[in-house]
Parts: structure tokens; C-alpha cells; sequence
């Protein structure tokens, strides 16, 4: 728990057993509330302290917004376990009231107590305060045993209502200034809610919190008593201001005025309409619970102690609904239209638009039927968009077409569920608009339909009135670790962009590739953002990586200058989602040592795609437990957002579908715990659909593309088993067995093969490996847990689909996916094994952080010292063919003039290598290369113009041949790291 101890080192209680918290100063609490606060404070205050006095509490306690402490400690005769407030100032000073064990600073929306911990949480006239009070209401039902006990004081309705500067205005007939005057004095009392019991039982029932008693206090009279007492407090607040106290003089002699004031309201009879409520809650354990409210029941020690009969809601969540004429109301039948979330409270859609959509779609889906080509994808599509208009016949009333046009209305629940088909429809037409043929329209325009779909989809599945006002992952993390955070965010950018064009020192030719599909989309010879390019990789990034290229020109800068961001962001995300699901100390080691990590630094430095895919699948599983956690329809949203996007981009396409899947096992497996999210699941879903349906209609159309690679590359197919039988002369099951074990142990054993890094060593190092093993075994034995399950499911699809299904494991390139679970695991090893260590040894467990974040610190400089030291000195990255185009392109762009370069390369490589085309400036018009095939020269060489002879090694002997055909000419030769010379040049300039 990330707590802050102010106060005695108490560790918080955890019985189970009820406390009666009765206070010694019950004989008259007036009294003593008058001598630490002003009189219009102490006047509700101690009427409140008798509801808590007489309530059984279960322990431990939450005190939630708890502020300097006064209240409990005036209203109970010990401490409670916790208290909790987002201000430093207070806290200190419930310290010093010793009114709590343990106080804690935080918000209330993310609260840093473990689940289902407390016994109780009260909160005295704090709710109001805050505005997004919906996500504290979960964060309580979080924290709060099933069946555990809420309890809140707030003002009403009637609190406005009754403020008696309003009346007077109102009676004058300034009904715009009575108004006036209520704004200002809630702005005042910094009130964001004066709301109904209704509304409250509404939000309660959200979070999965019943209403099982609850009444009005606090008459109108006392309230203008409250209202003149905030004039009369100012020299109180002077007082306060200066010396740190309310009252200075706090002898009976000195109050006795204003307690003769304010006591005929301390002891009045509850009213009928106060304007102030008090509300018992249970935690349901479940969210939403039937919305109940029960009838109010005034105030009687005895039925605080016991609530029997027909206000007793049931643990369970399931309110006694045949007795409800009796006992109490259902909400939804009378609350507001602002607050109610059901179709029958709302304009609807007609029917007519229902019947409509269903038969418009209907004839879509058959005429995709049609023809000699027909495209069952989009007819499917069709026929499900049709089923929901027929859903929405069934279940709508009938109103008129007009209504559903009043965009007064337009957040209402059945409205927006319209806009998720036309979600679907927009993005369908997006994937038209951009495949039509060769003349289409800009594809920009397809985007901004797909964008469009995917804003009606969101706003089609969003709660009404709810929008995406969802906590900020980083508005609770404390400023150390923020501080810390942004230093590694720096470091993992200085190390990724350091001699960036220099190392590594060439451009690959899978870099070149990439970088000339981002030119054809400048080009417009790519229009489609929802299709495939070079090696089937999906061509929205393209149009992404165009962006650089136009602000950089044809650079080697301009193609690696992305990979650097998206390294140091997947950086920052892995330290977020680590602190989520595993803390503080495991997000912080895991975000060093991934900042560190030779291979990841690599892939970040480079013009690949394959950066992109570690930050997709990390945000994706990061948001789906996060929404597990947090049961929010937003966060579901944008976890089903961010998995459609992963579509479009490679590897991630093909392997987060099938980690999904094993997820989707898990939540089989712990279907009590999933049953209640299963609707916001279904919006996860359902806007993942809509952002990647353009690319799944291009699979669809070319399903040997999004299969390609795992053919060409898988040990299954094109006979590679059978080869490598025959090859190595040993059996099946020994070759099947050693691809399994360099498969499964990328991460450990065997040098990576990837054309694309090959470092010359493993993945990992010693130490490193070892951690990596240990944390796989905790992993394992804890594998009941979602958080452990989501990381080994996503670490193993990887080593299996990427590693062991394809030929020459380990490839770095391929599992470069898996790299945040990697370091997740070893971050989780790390912290159990030195976390053991200190208990054992007794040393100070202040010490842990810092020794884990220098551990941490210490395998990532071995990691950094290892790639810009021997690495870059070995010149391993490409290959010798590679080193010569990216170095005949330099010298090649230094001529000036027009050029014709005969390329004597052949059979080893040709003018068609992609560095060439991408590099050269005024490639095949300044510059034209032609290809001269073995054994054999230049068939035009003596005509006008400038030529250059470029040979490879093998084909040197060729030259002297050339000089005697082709005298006049200069030749030189260029060193290089692969060959020493790399290549011969015989330049004639006429």
C-alpha cells in the first residue's frame, strides 16, 4: 500500500469484529465542538457527531476526507485506523489531534488501499466537494469489504432551496439575484453537489452501493442560523489565519452567547424536509446494484443499531421488490431525465427509424451478395447492422421523428446508441472511399470518414452524462515519482536519438524499403491507408512516417526519427501500467530497465515498424486490466480503441488477437468476477470492430497477405521440416524439439539471427536471464491473479506464435513485442527476491528502493555499455551488400551533374536494392544506373556525358579489361567494414 505515515508507527487493524466508537464527551458535544471551531461549524458538526456515536462501525475504519482531524476526534474516544484527505496542511494537523493511526494523503478516485480492505468509510459533509464524485463512490466500493458499511452526510436539495438571503431576494420579487445568491453561496461552500436523495441513491447504486436507511436533519431555520454564522465566523477565520487556531478564549464563559444561539437547533426535532441527509450504505460487491431508496427513517439509537424489516437491502445487491409500495421507491421511475439511464425516460428513436435501417441494410446486404464476386465480409457486416434496427423495432416505443431531432435530447440513451452503427457505416465507407481504384479521392478524406466513425462509435457507447471524465493515471503519483519518471523519460530519449544517424551506421535496406513506401504515399501511389505494402505491412504507418519525410527531406534522419519517441513513450507507459497492476517499485524498475535494454534502445533507433508494436500491445493490455480494475465504461473503451489500432500495424496485428483470446479463457475461468463488466466489455468490442473494420475488410480480401509472413516463415510449411530432417540426417522429434527449446528460450539462449540487429549475443545477460526465470515462476504459482495471468499469456503467445512456429529462432525483431512483459517479469523478480532478502537480514526496509533502482541502474549501463561500445565498434548491424549501397549512394549524391553509373554487381546485388532508389538524389534522371551483367561491359561507353563503373569485389578483375576499352578514366577504391575495399570506382567525366 502506498501510504504516508504522519503519525505513530501503527500498522492498520484488520478485525472484522464491530467498534462502538462512542465518544466520552456524548454528555454534550455542543459544547465541546464550540470550544476548537466556530459557532455555525460546530453547530451541524456536533449534530452529526450523534448519528456516528451510535452506529456500529466495523473495522478497520476509512475516514475519507478527513481534513485536521477535529470531527473524530471530538466524536469518537480512540483513534481510527485511517484517515485520508488530498491536502497536506490538514493532515498534519490530524496528526497532532491524534485523531487517526495512520493518515494518508491522496484523491479519492485513486485511492492506495488494497481491495476489499476496510470495514467501514465514513465521510462527513465531504461529497459534495468534489466534483467527479462517481469515480470516489468506486474507488469506495473498492475498498470496502462486500457488505461493509458506508456512511455520509451531505447537504440536499433543499439545502439551496431554503437559504434564507434566496427567500428574502425572492420575496422582494429579484428572483434572478435569489438565484445569484445560491450560486454564490455554494461557490463559497465550494458545493458541486446540492442534489436529491434520488440522485444519490442513483450514484450509490453505480458503484454498487445500497441505500439501506437514511434521513433528513438540519431544519431551515437552522440553516439561515449556519448562513449568518459564516459573517460572524470571519474573526474565527482571522484568528485561524494567524495563529493556526479557531477559538483562543475556549471557556464556557466567553461561548455562552452564541451556544444560547445555536442550541435550540442542536436539540430541534428532525424535519420532514432538512437540508442536510445522512445515508447508510452496503457495499454489494457487485456494480450496478438495483437502485432502491428506502423510506426515510428518523433518527433513534435503536434503529441505528438494528435495521430490520423492509429497509434492509441484502448483501447481494437485490433489493426486496415486492414490497415496494410499502417500503419504498423504485429510483429510475422517479428520478430526473438528467440522471435516468433507461429508454423509456428518453425521446427514444422512432420506430420508423428502426424500420428504416433494417431494410435499407437488408437490400445492402444482399446486393453484396450478388454478382460473380460476392463479398460475404461486407454482406455479414450489412445483415448485423440490419439485426439491430430490428432490435430497436422490438424494444423502442413509438414517438415522433420530430423528437428524435432535438438535439436537446441528443444525449439521451437510445439516441446515442444510433451512432454505433453509424459508426460502422462510416468506417465501411471509409474502406470503400479508399479502394475505389487508382483515381480515388485524396485518401485523407477516407481517414477523416474512419476518424468520424470511430468519434460516433465512442460517443454511441458512452454512458450518457458520463463522457470520458475517467481519473489520469499520473494525477495521484506523488512528485518523487514524477521527478523520477521524467528523468527516465530523458535518459531513455538521450540514449535513443545519441549519434542517431551515425549509429547504426548505415541504412538497412529494410529501413530504405519502408522509408520509399512513405514516399510512395507522397507519391499518391499509395491511396489506401487500409491496405498492405512492402512485406504485406499494413500501410496506415506509411501514411505516418510521410510526415518526417516531408519536414526532413529523403534523410536517413527523416527515417529514424520516430522509432526514438515511440521507444521513450513506451518507456513511460511501462512504468504507468507497471505501477497499476504491480506497484510502484516493480513500474519503476521495469521502466529502467526497459529504457536500458540493448535490444529495445536498438529498435527505437532504427526505421523499422516494429517499435510500434511493444507500445500497442503494452497500451492495450495496460487499459483492459486497468478497466478490469476500475469497472469503467470509458477506460473500456479506450482499451478497445487502442486494440483496433494495433491493427495497423505488424506484428501486433497478427498476435494481440490471440493473446485476446487467452484473456477471454481467463474470464471464462473467473466469470463471477467478469459477469457484472460484461456489457462494458461488449462496447470494448464493439469499438475495436469499428476502428480496425477497414483493415479487416482488406484481410478479408487478401487473406494470404495477413497470412504471409507465418507461411513463408513458419516450420510447417513450405516443407523447411522436411528439409532440415534430410539436411541434419537426425529425426523429427529431435528437430522439432531443439526448434522448441531455442524457441522458448529466446530471451536466454542461442544469438540472435535477425538481419535486422544480430548482436552477437543472447537477449538477455546472465543476470538478467536468471531474474527473468525467477519472476516466470512467481508468475506461475500466482497465475490466479488476472495481473500475472494477462503478463505470462502475453509473454507466451510471443515465444510460441513469433519464436517457435517460425524458422531460425531466436529473432530479435519478431519478439521484440514481448520486451515490456520481459522486463515486467524480471522488475517483479527483482523486487520479491530483495524484498525476502531485507526481512531475513533485518536491514532497513528504506533501503529497498534505492538498492533495486541502482540493480536496476547497473543491468541497464552493462546493457548501454554494450551497445555503443563494442557493438558499434564491430560494425555488425547489415551486411556486406548493405554497407556498399548505402555507401555508393553517399558518393553518389556528391557528384554534380548528370551521371549514367554502370553497376557491375551482378550476381551478388543490383541497381534495384531500395537504398539507391531512396537515397540518390534525382535517382535514374540526374542519376541513371544500369546493370551490367557477369562477364561482360558496358555496351554504351563512349558516347557524350558523364559515366561511373562501379564494381564489387568478385568482379574486379573486370576493370583492367574496361580501362583498355574506356581509357581516360580515374580509379578509386572504398574501404569499408564488411570488405576492405568494398568497391571499385572507374569515373570518366567528360
Amino acid at each position: 500500500m502506498n501510504e504516508h505515515d504522519l503519525g505513530k508507527n501503527h500498522s492498520i487493524e484488520t478485525s472484522t469484529s464491530n467498534l462502538s466508537l462512542g465518544s466520552d464527551n456524548s454528555s454534550d458535544l455542543l459544547w465541546e465542538h464550540l470550544k476548537r471551531v466556530p459557532a455555525f461549524r460546530a453547530l451541524l458538526r456536533s449534530v452529526e457527531a450523534r448519528f456516528y456515536q451510535h452506529i456500529d462501525l466495523p473495522r478497520p475504519i476509512l475516514d475519507l476526507g478527513c481534513g485536521d482531524g477535529v470531527f473524530a476526534q471530538l466524536t469518537f474516544n480512540r483513534p481510527i485506523e485511517v484517515g485520508f484527505d488530498p491536502w497536506w496542511g490538514p493532515l498534519n494537523k490530524a496528526v497532532r489531534n491524534e485523531a487517526y493511526e495512520q493518515v494518508v494523503q491522496g484523491l479519492g478516485d485513486g485511492m492506495p488501499f488494497p481491495d476489499n480492505f476496510f470495514g467501514s468509510v465514513i465521510s462527513n459533509s465531504v461529497l459534495e466537494h468534489i466534483d467527479d464524485v462517481q469515480s470516489v463512490l468506486d474507488e469506495v466500493s473498492r475498498v470496502l469489504k462486500p457488505g461493509g458499511l458506508l456512511v455520509v452526510t451531505m447537504p440536499t436539495h433543499n439545502f439551496t432551496e431554503f437559504l434564507g438571503g434566496a427567500q428574502l431576494l425572492e420575496r422582494t420579487g429579484s428572483s434572478s439575484l435569489a438565484d445569484r445568491y445560491r450560486r454564490t453561496f455554494n461557490r463559497i461552500s465550494r458545493h458541486h453537489h446540492t442534489d436529491t436523495p434520488e440522485q444519490w441513491a442513483l450514484r450509490f447504486s453505480k458503484a454498487g452501493l445500497g441505500i439501506e436507511q437514511w434521513q433528513y436533519y438540519f431544519s431551515a431555520n437552522a440553516l439561515r442560523t449556519l448562513e449568518l454564522g459564516h459573517a460572524f465566523g470571519i474573526p474565527s477565520a482571522l484568528c485561524h489565519l494567524l495563529t493556526g487556531h479557531w477559538i483562543l478564549a475556549p471557556w464556557e464563559s466567553n461561548l455562552r452567547f452564541p451556544e444560547r444561539w445555536i442550541r435550540p437547533h442542536y436539540e430541534e426535532d428532525f424535519p420532514e424536509q432538512g437540508t442536510m441527509a445522512i445515508y447508510k450504505a452496503r457495499n454489494a460487491d457487485q456494480a450496478p446494484v438495483d437502485t432502491y431508496l428506502p423510506k426515510p427513517v428518523n433518527f433513534e439509537i435503536a434503529s441505528f443499531e438494528e435495521v430490520t424489516g423492509d429497509n434492509q437491502l441484502a448483501v447481494d445487491g437485490r433489493s426486496p421488490v415486492e414490497e415496494l409500495d410499502d417500503t419504498g421507491t423504485i429510483v429510475s421511475e422517479e428520478l430526473n431525465e438528467e440522471l435516468v439511464d433507461t429508454e423509456e425516460k428518453t425521446s427514444g428513436i422512432s420506430r420508423f427509424w428502426y424500420f428504416i435501417l433494417s431494410l435499407v441494410f437488408v437490400v445492402f446486404g444482399q446486393l453484396f451478395l450478388q454478382g460473380e464476386d460476392p463479398n460475404v465480409g461486407l454482406a455479414v457486416i450489412s445483415f448485423a447492422i440490419a439485426l439491430f434496427g430490428l432490435y430497436g423495432l422490438k424494444t423502442n416505443p413509438s414517438v415522433s421523428i420530430r423528437s428524435w431531432f432535438d438535439l436537446r435530447n441528443l444525449t439521451s440513451i437510445s439516441k446515442r446508441r444510433w451512432f454505433i452503427p453509424g459508426g460502422f457505416l462510416l468506417s465501411l465507407l471509409a474502406f470503400n472511399l479508399a479502394n475505389v481504384d487508382s483515381t480515388s479521392p485524396e485518401p485523407y478524406l477516407a481517414i477523416a470518414l474512419w476518424i468520424g466513425g470511430v468519434a460516433a462509435g465512442i460517443f454511441g457507447l458512452t454512458e450518457p452524462r458520463s463522457g470520458f471524465n475517467w481519473t489520469n493515471p499520473t494525477r495521484s503519483i506523488p512528485k518523487w515519482e514524477l521527478l523520477s519518471l521524467l528523468g527516465i523519460l530523458l535518459l531513455a530519449l538521450l540514449v535513443r536519438v545519441l549519434y542517431l544517424t551515425s549509429h547504426p551506421f548505415i541504412m538497412s535496406g529494410s529501413e530504405a524499403s519502408l522509408a520509399l513506401e512513405a514516399q510512395a504515399v507522397a507519391n499518391g501511389q499509395i491511396r489506401s491507408p487500409f491496405a498492405t505494402g512492402w512485406l504485406t505491412n499494413p500501410t496506415l504507418v506509411f501514411f505516418i512516417q510521410n510526415v518526417p519525410q516531408q519536414l526532413l527531406g529523403r534523410s536517413l534522419l527523416a527515417v529514424r526519427v520516430l522509432s526514438p519517441v515511440l521507444g521513450m513513450l513506451t518507456v513511460g507507459l511501462m512504468f504507468i501500467v507497471g505501477r497499476i497492476m504491480f506497484g510502484t517499485i516493480v513500474g519503476l524498475v521495469a521502466a529502467i530497465l526497459l529504457a536500458g535494454s540493448h535490444f529495445h534502445v536498438h529498435y527505437s533507433r532504427i526505421g523499422l515498424t516494429n517499435i510500434w508494436d511493444p507500445f500497442f500491445v503494452l497500451l492495450s493490455l495496460g487499459l483492459i486490466y486497468l478497466a478490469w480494475l476500475k469497472r469503467s465504461r470509458p477506460i473500456w473503451i479506450s482499451a478497445g480503441l487502442s486494440t483496433g489500432l494495433s491493427a495497423y500495424f505488424y506484428t501486433s496485428s497478427h498476435l494481440l488477437p490471440i493473446m485476446l483470446l487467452g484473456i477471454s479463457l481467463v474470464v471464462l475461468l473467473r466469470w463471477s468476477q467478469f459477469k457484472p463488466e460484461i456489457r462494458n466489455m461488449f462496447a470494448a468490442i464493439a469499438i475495436a470492430l469499428i476502428v480496425s473494420l477497414p483493415q479487416i475488410l482488406h484481410f478479408n480480401s487478401y487473406p494470404n497477405e495477413f497470412w504471409d509472413r507465418f507461411i513463408s516463415q513458419g516450420i510447417f510449411q513450405d516443407n523447411w521440416l522436411f528439409n532440415e530432417v534430410t539436411a541434419s540426417g537426425i529425426s523429427v522429434g529431435t528437430v522439432l524439439k531443439d526448434q522448441f527449446v531455442r524457441g522458448i528460450l529466446a530471451f536466454h539462449i542461442g544469438e540472435d539471427n535477425s538481419n535486422n540487429y544480430f548482436p552477437g549475443r543472447t537477449m538477455l545477460g546472465f543476470w538478467a536471464s536468471t531474474l527473468l526465470l525467477i519472476g516466470l515462476g512467481l508468475a506461475i504459482i500466482r497465475a490466479k491473479q488476472v495481473r500475472f495471468s494477462l503478463t505470462l499469456i502475453w509473454y507466451f503467445v510471443v515465444l510460441i506464435f513469433a519464436s517457435v512456429f517460425l524458422i531460425a529462432p531466436p529473432s530479435s525483431h519478431r519478439i521484440l513485442v514481448a520486451s515490456p512483459a520481459v522486463y515486467l517479469l524480471i522488475a517483479i523478480s527483482l523486487s520479491w527476491l530483495f524484498q525476502n532478502i531485507f526481512n531475513f537480514t533485518k536491514i532497513n526496509k528504506r533501503l529497498l528502493l534505492p538498492v533495486l533502482i541502482f540493480i536496476a541502474m547497473l543491468l541497464s549501463v552493462f546493457d548501454l555499455g554494450f551497445y555503443f561500445g563494442s557493438y558499434r565498434v564491430d560494425h555488425r548491424f547489415g551486411d556486406r551488400n548493405t554497407e556498399i549501397a548505402y555507401e555508393i549512394s553517399e558518393h553518389l549524391n556528391s557528384l554534380e551533374g548528370e551521371w549514367t553509373v554502370y553497376f557491375y554487381g551482378a550476381p551478388s546485388m543490383y541497381s534495384s536494392f531500395p537504398t539507391f532508389d531512396y537515397l540518390v538524389e534525382d535517382w535514374q534522371s540526374r542519376i541513371q544506373m544500369v546493370d551490367v551483367a557477369e562477364g561482360s561491359l558496358a555496351s554504351d561507353t563512349n558516347g557524350e556525358g558523364n559515366s561511373a563503373h562501379i564494381f564489387v569485389p568478385e568482379r574486379a578483375s573486370e576493370l583492367s579489361e574496361l580501362q583498355q576499352s574506356v581509357p581516360g578514366g580515374a580509379v578509386s577504391f572504398f574501404d569499408g567494414h564488411f570488405a576492405n575495399p568494398l568497391f571499385f570506382l572507374y569515373s570518366v567525366q567528360q
